[in-house]
């Protein structure tokens, strides 16, 4: 079973371009290289023009954002660190043409699907109600999954960010979207902001993994019995949490719900750099 002590990278981190995070890409870097780390892969939330708002402008990805992912990279090689260029970003069919053009300055792309078409508009994981508002996030997940683009699942259960006591159907209905990453050997995370936010924001223990509004154990039982695969990521909205209680909390979750994890994470085939 892996150990809080062998966790050496991390690919879910965000900077303050995103409008909700603090601190640069050489911040996290050093902080990173603080805690020893091997690996650190920098993703913040990638620019798209039907999504505003906290994250960052496509001329801010150009002008800014990559020259960071640069200096962050070159500060690493001189400090035993290897940098990994990256962006968390939703899936909505039609814009194949964007997704290509990023990747080509990217190593590695993941999905946080942070919102889902419904109604001829684009609703919020945060204000999901209805098993069929699940059942559309999880086809939009699917999608996703299957276009290629993406190495990591992010935060699967964020759908029930608004639901207290999610249904058995609401988690069955993401028991597909957990097949296909076995399908697609896509690691899901278990995203260790999700178990901090419970004392920031509800005041509430983080160690009672009922009081989780992500990641769910339900959904992560369903993860061990279809054989998915984890790994823990900060989520890192700020340097100091890159590395922090909530990352060895997350450790401790995965060996409660029997799920295997990985520490390090296989990029898929980058056909457009």
């Amino acid at each position: 079973m892996t150990k809080f002590k062998d966790h050496k990278a991390n690919y879910h981190t965000h900077n303050w371009l995103c409008r909700h995070a603090k601190g640069n890409g050489i911040d996290y870097v050093k902080e990173a290289i603080k805690h020893n780390f091997t690996v650190l892969g920098i993703s913040d939330h990638a620019p798209f023009e039907i999504l505003s708002g906290y994250r960052m402008e496509l001329s801010e990805f150009y002008d800014i954002y990559l020259h960071e992912l640069e200096e962050g990279i070159e500060y690493g090689k001189n400090h035993g660190l290897t940098v990994y260029k990256g962006l968390e970003m939703e899936y909505f069919d039609g814009y194949d043409n964007h997704y290509h053009e990023l990747l080509s300055h990217m190593d590695y792309m993941i999905l946080g699907q942070h919102y889902i078409p419904k109604n001829n508009h684009l609703g919020s994981v945060y204000s999901l109600k209805t098993l069929e508002d699940i059942k559309i996030y999880a086809d939009q997940v699917i999608k996703g999954l299957r276009s290629g683009y993406f190495s990591l699942l992010c935060h699967p259960d964020i759908c029930f960010w608004g639901i207290k006591n999610p249904t058995d159907e609401m988690y069955e209905a993401l028991r597909p979207v957990i097949k296909e990453c076995v399908k697609l050997d896509i690691p899901i995370e278990i995203n260790a902001n999700g178990i901090r936010r419970v004392e920031e924001e509800d005041g509430l223990s983080a160690y009672n993994y009922e009081n989780y509004k992500y990641p769910r154990p339900k959904l992560w039982k369903i993860v061990a019995e279809e054989g998915g695969t984890a790994i823990i990521e900060s989520d890192a909205h700020d340097p100091k949490v890159l590395n922090d209680f909530a990352i060895e909390i997350g450790y401790q979750f995965a060996k409660d719900m029997g799920v295997k994890v990985i520490t390090e994470l296989s990029f898929k085939e980058n056909k457009y750099k």
